[in-house]
């Protein structure tokens, strides 16, 4: 079967599966990550507090025109 029919494999309970979650967190991580490097009040954390902050950051996304305390 061409690589383009292959259903999307996101099935963690296989290795396969479990690679690409695997894979795509660490993606996400690594991008969160090289944010934190650019703001400047962050640059006295370790790498490792920093993680720890990516460890506890959760998105929020708001409407958009609503006002954000």
């Amino acid at each position: 079967m061409p690589p383009s029919m292959h259903p999307p494999c996101d099935d963690s309970s296989t290795p396969l599966g479990r690679y690409f979650v695997r894979e795509q967190q660490e993606t996400q991580v690594s991008q969160v990550e090289l944010f934190l490097n650019s703001v400047p009040i962050l640059a006295s954390l370790s790498r490792d507090e920093r993680l720890r902050l990516v460890d506890a950051l959760e998105e929020v996304v708001f409407p958009q025109g609503s006002k954000v305390w």
